[in-house]
């Protein structure tokens, strides 16, 4: 009987360590698999703030668009009336100036059109250029 404890016990702790072992490794797969969702809802979490802060921005830029269309046509309803009181030579530079402006309403306007066909490419690009056209804007409409 002496003889088979020993292996009895063995054969006991050896299943105890395999079973532990086991458990083991279904906690580490379940948590791994926890890690998983978690980082995927953080990755969806964030592509969700960003698109959230495109709208807005996109929004905000087309609001600006709206203005100095307003402002274009503003600017060059005062010229056009300047041009019925002034000389000759004087017609020539504020003509200048009415053209100047229309022209960069037609650059903006196109900007507008490919900002609405598709925003999401070269999105940092089209800001750059954006913000550049509405400095030179605002530089002619206070000529």
């Amino acid at each position: 009987m002496k003889n088979l404890m020993i292996p009895i016990c063995i054969v006991t702790a050896s299943f105890f360590v395999a079973c532990s072992n086991q458990s083991k490794t279904e906690e580490a797969k379940q948590e791994l698999q926890e890690a998983k969702n978690d980082a995927a809802e953080n990755i969806q979490e964030a592509k969700n703030d960003l698109s959230e802060a495109m709208v807005k921005e996109r929004d905000e830029m087309k609001s600006k668009m709206m203005d100095y269309n307003m402002k274009i046509d503003k600017r060059v309803a005062e010229l056009e009336a300047e041009m019925s009181d002034a000389k000759a030579e004087a017609k020539s530079d504020i003509n200048k100036k009415i053209e100047k402006l229309k022209a960069e309403k037609a650059v903006m306007e196109g900007k507008s059109q490919r900002f609405s066909e598709n925003v999401a490419d070269g999105w940092d690009e089209f800001k750059m250029d954006f913000n550049k056209t509405m400095d030179d804007i605002e530089a002619d409409l206070k000529n």
